[in-house]
């Protein structure tokens, strides 16, 4: 053998031999050890999840989510943090009013861990707090309670090893490819052998190579780090990879086989091919949060599927005493609202399936005419003062025209809520005799077609699904601008939105919302002074205290309609 063709094959054994102990060390000092774990207690049942800023923002798909089981003892949970650069942390603690006890928050990996307790700021919608000898006493009031820190990458690095991970590497590498060096030597006759044998049967060392690609590259594929942590077919988190331990040693084969189970190599392609042939030839949905409906729609079903459906079927029902507690809340806040001459109003934005049953799949029906929605509006009109601002009734009668909901998605488009804010318009005319709505001819319509929302989504197939976009487009110029304000001061800051026109003249709004109310937004703050709008159903006193606003809107779509049993904030009395 010559000395070029080995030079070239120890050339490439160091390459390679680099390149997998690197991988191997990694999974020793990688990020995916850097873990954060939370003492805490609680009595209810939930859903916590930690979002990690790498240096973009918060945002959905960095976000780990935990199931928390309610008890009366101290338990400890548990995110593996898939990256060890982040800058800072939030943790939301789901939705469901409850006591949490918050003994320590720290962050470990498989040699240090440092605790970060005093880090997070307790000011996010938790309510009142105390802390007694380390111990942090709160209950979450709100729909998206949560702690967050400010920059703390610092306690990050400290937990890193320090040691040269490169270098170590590099010795072992070279120590290796010597070894292979002589190897070579020693057996250059046989090597150069087979190397003439397989130059002479190139098509049946081109079919083994092959071969043993397709054996082995799923292989290295689940050595390599896992960086997806969430399944978005599944809309659940997947198994994380657990250690082996004297402790668990009994259970770690059946944990490996769930981790292995949910990460083996191309899981996510098999799983949009396995969707793909149950949606499009079975007609069945793999998700139980989505229906397929009739010509390529799709509906959600709700968080706690199948709620929504079971609603529009009439199925799901307020009690008596969940109908008492809305009025009391709702009456409370009007009364609260009018003393300090401050008009309020209730908006309720249809679910899809309200407005669209003849996309229904035909095994959908009604088996109560009645919907919680019609329970509630119906009980208010008869025990109570509260005016509820019902869209359905102008949908109806303009959705004979153009679409006014997505086919994919689970919200209406810009027709549907142009007409949600013409009606908030008309109802506020009444008191403010110059907030009138703009004309839909005021504005150029501009339609398109893209790619399927967040529905098709859920199926792991926004690229199989075409939906439909309108954009309504002002032809007058419009001097709204953004109002700056310190978003740390209101509950879940990332959603909030803030404008401004500076005309004293005009009123100002505080806007309680949900996703419905986001493309209503441009069209509102076309008529306030300011307006703010604030992604939260809980209603928080705190804030109309400070922002001093003429108006405030709560408004809700109908499938959270339950969130009108949160309690007020301990302002409103």
């Amino acid at each position: 053998m010559s000395k070029r063709l080995i030079l070239i094959l120890c050339s490439l054994f160091l390459m390679f031999f680099f390149f997998i102990s690197l991988n191997i060390s990694g999974k020793i000092t990688s990020n995916e050890k850097i873990n954060l774990l939370a003492e805490i207690k609680t009595s209810t049942d939930d859903t916590y999840q930690l979002f990690y800023d790498t240096g973009k923002g918060y945002n959905e798909s960095d976000s780990i989510p935990y199931f928390v089981s309610g008890s009366s003892e101290f338990q400890q949970i548990k995110f593996i943090l898939p990256v060890a650069d982040i800058v800072s942390l939030r943790l939301d603690f789901g939705s469901k009013i409850s006591e949490i006890q918050i003994k320590a928050i720290y962050l470990q990996n498989a040699r240090n861990k440092t605790n970060i307790t005093d880090e997070f700021d307790l000011k996010h919608d938790i309510g009142s707090y105390s802390t007694n000898n380390g111990l942090i006493t709160f209950t979450s009031i709100g729909t998206d309670p949560f702690i967050n820190t400010k920059d703390i990458s610092k306690s990050f690095y400290s937990l890193k090893n320090k040691s040269s991970i490169y270098i170590l590497n590099i010795v072992i590498s070279l120590f290796f490819t010597i070894v292979f060096f002589f190897l070579l030597k020693t057996n250059s006759i046989h090597i150069a052998n087979l190397i003439n044998f397989l130059k002479n049967n190139l098509q049946s060392t081109i079919l083994i190579v092959t071969f043993i690609l397709l054996i082995f590259i799923p292989l290295f594929s689940n050595i390599l780090p896992k960086k997806q942590l969430v399944s978005n077919n599944e809309n659940r988190v997947l198994a994380s990879k657990p250690e082996l331990t004297f402790k668990n040693i009994n259970t770690f084969p059946k944990e490996f086989e769930k981790y292995f189970n949910d990460n083996f190599a191309m899981r996510n392609q098999l799983l949009t091919l396995n969707n793909y042939i149950k949606v499009k030839t079975l007609q069945i949905s793999p998700n139980p949060l989505v229906v397929l409906g009739k010509n390529d729609w799709l509906f959600y079903t709700g968080d706690n599927a199948p709620e929504s459906m079971d609603d529009y079927r009439g199925i799901v029902r307020f009690t008596d005493s969940e109908l008492n507690t809305i009025k009391s809340n709702l009456e409370t806040r009007k009364k609260w609202l009018n003393q300090k001459g401050i008009t309020y109003l209730l908006c309720i934005a249809p679910n899809k399936q309200t407005i669209y049953p003849e996309y229904l799949p035909n095994n959908i029906r009604k088996i109560n005419d009645e919907t919680r929605m019609d329970q509630l509006i119906n009980y208010l009109e008869k025990n109570s003062n509260i005016d509820v601002l019902d869209l359905r009734k102008t949908l109806f009668e303009n959705k004979s025209g153009d679409m006014l909901y997505y086919k994919t998605d689970t919200h209406w488009n810009e027709y549907g809520a142009y007409y949600g804010y013409q009606e908030i318009m008309k109802s506020l005319n009444s008191i403010y005799p110059n907030l009138k709505p703009i004309p839909i001819s005021s504005f150029s319509i501009d339609k398109s077609s893209g790619l399927g929302g967040d529905i098709s989504n859920m199926l792991g197939m926004k690229a199989e699904y075409v939906d439909s976009y309108i954009h309504l487009q002002p032809k007058f110029n419009t001097h709204v601008t953004d109002l700056k304000v310190d978003n740390n001061m209101y509950p879940n800051p990332e959603q909030l939105v803030t404008k401004q026109i500076n005309d004293e003249k005009l009123p100002k709004l505080i806007m309680f919302r949900d996703s419905f109310s986001t493309s209503m937004i441009p069209l509102l703050s076309l008529h306030f002074n300011k307006s703010i709008y604030i992604w939260d159903h809980k209603f928080n006193g705190n804030i109309i205290e400070r922002e001093k606003p003429n108006i405030v809107i709560d408004e809700t779509v109908e499938r959270l309609l339950p969130t009108l049993l949160l309690p007020n904030s301990i302002e409103v009395k």
